[in-house]
Formats: structure tokens, sequence, C-alpha cells
């Protein structure tokens, strides 16, 4: 944005029901190149009030469609809307800092979540009002899904050191002969060390867990939501790789690990 920035307008506008003010960000279209001044401007630049009331017009037509949108809880791809989409892009150019913030990038993540957040630099309050109704939600289940990520992840350590345990006393027991002349051992019966491992699954997983209420509360989740947490927390695969060996999608896996955590989530507040 440029500082100092000196424009006049000139002319009447057509509508004046029209809340051109609210709608209209005067530097957000000149930066952009929405409008350009008249050809007789000379030291500072004059727009035309009907070239600025032209582009409210249209913005105004894309705020109320992308209310309706909200109004059913149904997100919508900013993209689809060129000037809301401009004045997120705007929005973010000025305040270049929230893009940085983590747990802003995990809000606007959801189309819902950009949204009104996009319509709620508007004037009308109930987008503001809706956005920290969101914004409270969607922080709460944020530190939540962080917690019970951690949970499971240490869960899932001591885990893996029993079962590493458990392998090394069976290769010890495997190890010893059961044939003193022919010094064969019991791991010579098989045909590779392979063969000899139990195969782990989340079953295996949740009958390990020491949390007794985390326990239970994995039972409620379905085998698919089970395994998925089993790869990601136990097996340590990123979403893209759980989606690879599942042959699934991406998208399709992440929205089952949000699920189950979220299911995790209420199974324990009931259980507390």
């Amino acid at each position: 944005m440029d500082k100092g920035l000196f424009y006049c307008v000139e002319g009447e506008h057509s509508f004046p029901d029209l809340p051109i003010d609210l709608l209209v960000d005067m530097e957000e279209l000149i930066h952009f190149k929405k409008i350009n001044p008249l050809e007789h401007s000379r030291h500072i630049p004059i727009y035309s009030s009907i070239d600025i009331e032209s582009v409210a017009v249209e913005i105004y037509k894309e705020y109320l469609l992308a209310k309706e949108f909200i109004k059913r809880q149904h997100g919508f791809k900013i993209q689809q809307f060129p000037y809301l989409n401009q004045k997120k892009e705007y929005y973010f150019l000025k305040n270049e800092e929230l893009l940085k913030n983590t747990i802003i990038q995990r809000f606007i993540e959801d189309d819902l979540n950009l949204n009104v957040l996009v319509l709620s630099l508007f004037w009308e309050k109930d987008c503001k009002d809706l956005l920290d109704q969101l914004f409270r939600e969607f922080y709460f289940e944020y530190r939540f899904i962080a917690y019970i990520s951690q949970l499971l992840y240490f869960e899932a350590v001591n885990y893996d050191k029993t079962k590493r345990k458990d392998e090394e006393r069976q290769r010890v027991i495997l190890d010893q002969p059961i044939n003193q002349e022919e010094n064969i051992t019991l791991i010579d019966k098989f045909t590779s060390s392979e063969s000899i491992k139990d195969e782990v699954n989340e079953g295996e997983f949740q009958n390990s867990l020491a949390n007794e209420v985390l326990f239970k509360a994995f039972g409620d989740l379905t085998k698919k939501q089970q395994q998925i947490l089993y790869l990601a927390y136990v097996e340590e695969l990123k979403d893209v790789e759980i989606a690879k060996k599942l042959n699934v999608s991406q998208q399709a896996v992440s929205k089952t690990r949000k699920n189950a955590l979220m299911i995790l989530r209420k199974s324990l507040e009931v259980r507390k």
C-alpha cells in the first residue's frame, strides 16, 4: 500500500442508497488497478464516481451471494468471487504477520472460516460475531487435537518400547538350541526371520493403551479410523504416505483422521 496516497473523486453517484464507502476500499482498488484516473488528471489523480460505483455494485452482488452460502453454513471457494478474493489478498498484504501465525494458517484452511473472515471485513456485525464464534470453536478443537495427538504419540512410544522388548525376549528364546548335537535352534526352522514376527495392527495397539479412558474411547472408533490413527501416530506416517498405503485420497485420510480425533474428544469428555 502506498503511503500518503492522495486522490480526488469527481461526479455524483446514481444509487444513493448503496453503501459505497463500506463496500469500496479506494486504496485497494488503486493498488490492483481496478479503477483508472481520468485522463485530465495532473498532480492529484481524479477518479470518476461512476467508475467507483460500478465496482461497488459488483462487490455488493458478490457480498450478497456469499452471505447466502454462509447462512446455509456452506463454505465456498473464494476464488469464485473475484472482488472478495481481491479483498482477502489485500487484507493479508496489509497484515503479513497473520500468515506467519500457524494457528491463523490452520484456521483459514477451512473454506467457511476464510469466507466469514472476508465478509467480516465489511460493515455487518453478525459476520464479525460469527467469525469470533468460529475462531473460538476452532481454537478449542485445535488445542484439544494437539493434546490428543501428543497423548497418542506418547502411548505409541511406550507401545513401541514394549514391542521391542517382547521381540528381543522372543529372539533370545528362539536362539536357544533345540538339538545340542546338531546345534539347531528354533529360528533355523523358519525360512526367514520375518516369518516369526507377529503382524502388528491397530487392534494390538489399542490393547496396549495404558490409559483406560483412552483405551475405551479408542474402541468407539471404526476400524478405518483406528487404522489411520495407528499409521499416523504409531507408524508416524504422513497423510500422503497413509493415502498411498491405503490406496485412498490424501483428503480422505485427513478428513478421517480429524473426525477420529474429534470422536476421541467427545468420548473422553463423556468418560471424564
